[in-house]
This record gives C-alpha cells, structure tokens and sequence, in this order.
C-alpha cells in the first residue's frame, strides 16, 4: 500500500498536472506519469516501513522520483508556472528532510504509529480507487478546468482517507496524518483550494462518483496503469 509519505508525492503530482501547460514541443503531460511510474515501480514488493533501515530505503526512492518531477519542472514549465508550483511544494519539501532524517520529531511520530497505519492503508483502497479514477480524468481534461478537478480530487482524497484512518486508528493519528498535510500542503487551501468540498456539486460534476471503477490498464494515464499492477 502507498505510505504517508508516497501519498504526498501523488499529491504534488497532481498539482502539477493543475498548474501545466505544455511550453515546449518537446514535452508531454505522461511525462509525469512516467516520474510516478518510477516510484510505483519500486515500491510494489516493499513492505509498509516500520523501521529505520524501511524509512531510509523509502526515501532514497521517493527522493528519485522527487528528481524526475523537478526536471519536469525546468524543462516543461513556464517560469510563472515554475514559479507557482516551486511556491507550492515548499512544505513537501521540508517535510521530506524531516521525514528522511533520523532523530526528528516527525520521523519518531510515524515510527509510534506505523504498526497501526500499516493496516489501516490497506483499508483504505477505496480512498485510493477515488483517487486513481480521479487522476484519470485530470488526464483527460483541458488546462483551464485542471485546477477546479485538482482541488476536488485532493479534498475527496483527504476526506475519505480522514475518516478511514480514524475508525481504525484513533484521533492521536489522524492528528499526526492532518500535521504531516498541512506541513506539506499548508498554502493549497488558502491559496488554491478554498472553497472546495468534495461533497458540492462544484465536485461532484467534475469527479467519477465515488465507487467508481478505475480504467486501470485501458487508461491513458501511466499511473493508474501502475496503480492498477500494484493493487492487484
């Protein structure tokens, strides 16, 4: 199953898919699919880390994929458009220095609560199904609707895996999950995503209907093609 921080990652990439816009001919949208294709990839026969040794190991690979999506950036954004999103992914940032430091706070938190968090990620698919269908259509749709669906897809994303993990959990994780959110994503909704409910009809005219079954290996998105791999 896709960790905290692995989730995080899928999160910038939908950000950049809303603030994208080919600049050059010689770029293409599935190029990010292909930075998160990496990162899929190598995680398919991981186990959800619960220890140093685990955490460090994630790290080097999401920092990979980290490198894919930043190369994306200089080659294929304009510079507002780099200048947007490098505003954005701030708070990403610095919570994977934290995150892939040894003896941090945030690093001995997740370690408290990684057995439990273990099990209630695999509870979750149908969060992670959401969000898969969800990507689909941000494929699919035109750069001037891409933040309207970026949003919505966040905040149903948020919502479901919320209330998920603290049935199964308690509320001392979802507190710890919710800080790690808004270290990463704290600008999003002030500056993006104000006013998006998942649950409006702003959302829900946008987004598959929940429940949804994903293309998977018709897509044409890379990652849910992978995303569908690695479920199964």
């Amino acid at each position: 199953m896709l960790t905290a921080m692995e989730t995080l990652y899928i999160v910038c990439l939908v950000l950049a898919f809303g603030f994208s816009q080919v600049s050059s001919q010689n770029c293409h949208l599935r190029e990010i699919d292909v930075c998160g294709a990496g990162l899929l990839q190598s995680i398919q026969a991981q186990e959800f880390p619960q220890s140093e040794e685990d955490l460090n190991r994630e790290c080097s690979q999401i920092q990979e994929a980290g490198s894919c999506l930043s190369n994306y950036t200089k080659t294929c954004m304009t510079p507002v458009q780099r200048e947007i999103f490098g505003f954005l992914s701030e708070g990403p940032e610095h919570l994977m220095d934290e995150y892939c430091k040894s003896g941090t706070s945030i690093r001995e938190q997740y370690l408290k609560n990684a057995a439990c968090l273990n099990g209630a990620f695999d509870e979750n698919q149908i969060c992670f199904q959401d969000l898969q269908t969800a990507l689909e259509t941000i494929t699919g749709t035109k750069f001037e609707n891409r933040v309207t669906v970026g949003c919505c897809t966040y905040r149903r994303f948020e919502s479901c895996f919320r209330d998920n993990l603290e049935s199964k959990c308690g509320k001392e994780a979802v507190d710890f999950i919710q800080e790690l959110l808004r270290t990463a994503v704290s600008r999003l909704p002030d500056v993006i995503c104000t006013g998006f409910d998942s649950q409006t009809s702003e959302c829900t005219s946008v987004l598959p209907a929940s429940g949804t079954k994903p293309k998977g290996d018709q897509s044409n998105s890379a990652i849910s093609r992978l995303l569908s791999a690695y479920f199964s």
